[in-house]
């Protein structure tokens, strides 16, 4: 049955949706706008009592103030008012040494140093880098500095003269070095040498590599596709990746290896106060490593470490194993200031493939294996995380093989029924003809 409705009905629904809709956005409106009030009287009200304590302490402070000192007590309060953890007040005269850090980084011998104040004040030498003026002057771990240039080193000037060895690009250092019992003096030109942040190892069971990323800096991606040729070309069949006590680093540079391990995609997005998400880092390479993958965490792995890890999960290129992550996964950007000054804080979330937000949550790992101790000098027989990383390594490896094994065994059944099926259609073709 068809039901009329007059146009006064009409008139009046539409009005009463219309005076609904209007009383609701109204509400909405007003108490946004309450709130901003509310927000905006707050500030008024700190503001006021700032004011009021500069009159104060101006019209009864005994004492000179230094207002420079003052201002950037005032900013680095501030900072640590708002209650990001991560957030940091660089003043003047710090900002403008990490500038100058960044464009002109000291230049060195390529060696890793330690001083020896406690002791006869040698410096040792822990660690030779490849290609550096420390190598091609046959320095050794292990080799003492006993001299930099005309000083003997004693253990009241260790520290300085390790210091020393340091300086501008181009210039000479003169070193006295004694090696098994033999001292000699070399000299050496100063230049830039990239801290090594990779380095790799065949394991003990065949087939599985082992590399380990100490930080993720503009050498990082470079270093690393060096270490996993090295382990490819060593049989590696799978890889594992220890990135324990990864603390510093850049999301670029995590990006650009993970873009060398995952199929095209987004590798990572930021989500900003409002909500709104924008991608950061895509994939773009179709030259993804294919093989079993795992990572190591721990405590101590945080930002870029974390979205590495994450990513490949998401991924499911790689499973990880050890603890629970450090849970720092946000955007920070450094805003200069007119004095000379800059602010570093959090503008937005990192936000993984899957929609995983890890900042003040961690990430867990799909083996928890629990482990207290020193890690760093024991082999894969006396750290029991990657002990079990092995074993998981071994373990996708063959779940591996025997997919691939499946697949194949289905492509040539397939192969072959697809011939049995042309032989007949031959054959009913010829007795049709």
């Amino acid at each position: 049955m068809n039901k009329r409705v007059s146009l006064g009905a009409a008139l009046a629904l539409m009005l009463l949706v219309a005076a609904v809709t209007f009383n609701i956005t109204f509400d909405f409106v007003n108490n946004q706008v309450n709130d901003r009030m509310i927000d905006l009287r707050e500030r008024e009200e700190n503001l006021e009592m700032i004011s009021m304590l500069n009159r104060m302490v101006r019209a009864n402070f005994n004492g000179v103030i230094d207002e420079i000192y003052l201002m950037d007590s005032i900013a680095r309060g501030f900072i640590a008012g708002i209650g990001d953890p991560y957030a940091v007040f660089h003043d003047a005269r710090t900002y403008e040494a990490m500038l100058r850090a960044q464009a002109s980084p000291t230049a060195g011998i390529g060696a890793l140093l330690r001083a020896n104040p406690e002791g006869d004040g040698y410096i040792l030498v822990e660690e030779v880098f490849a290609d550096s003026p420390a190598l091609a002057a046959g320095m050794l771990a292990g080799d003492l500095i006993i001299r930099v240039d005309d000083e003997d080193l004693t253990p009241e000037n260790s520290v300085q003269m390790l210091e020393s060895i340091s300086g501008d690009t181009g210039s000479r250092v003169s070193l006295t070095i004694r090696s098994n019992n033999i001292d000699r003096t070399e000299d050496l030109l100063r230049r830039i040498v990239p801290l090594p942040t990779v380095y790799s190892r065949m394991l003990s069971e065949p087939g599985v590599g082992y590399i380990q990323i100490l930080d993720f800096n503009q050498h990082t991606p470079d270093q690393f596709r060096r270490e996993r040729d090295r382990m490819l070309a060593a049989g590696a069949q799978s890889l594992i990746f220890d990135l324990r006590d990864v603390s510093s680093g850049q999301l670029v540079y995590a990006a650009r290896i993970l873009d060398t391990l995952v199929p095209p995609g987004v590798i990572v997005s930021s989500r900003d106060r409002d909500g709104n998400d924008s991608v950061l880092f895509n994939s773009s390479s179709n030259q993804q490593l294919d093989m079993p993958m795992v990572t190591l965490i721990n405590a101590g792995t945080t930002g870029p470490a974390e979205l590495f890890t994450q990513v490949l999960r998401d991924r499911d290129r790689a499973r990880s194993v050890g603890t629970s992550t450090a849970g720092k996964g946000v955007v920070q950007e450094i805003i200069p200031l007119v004095d000379g000054s800059a602010i570093e804080i959090t503008t937005a979330l990192l936000v993984t493939p899957s929609g995983v937000i890890f900042n003040g949550v961690g990430l867990r790992p799909d083996y928890e294996v629990a482990f207290d101790g020193e890690w760093q000098n024991l082999d894969e027989h006396h750290d029991p995380q990657l002990s079990r990383a092995v074993e998981l390594s071994i373990a996708l490896h063959r779940v591996s093989d025997a997919l691939e094994q499946q697949a194949q065994e289905e492509a040539e059944q397939e192969a072959e029924q697809a011939s049995a099926d042309v032989e007949d259609l031959f054959a009913e073709a010829v007795a049709a003809g």
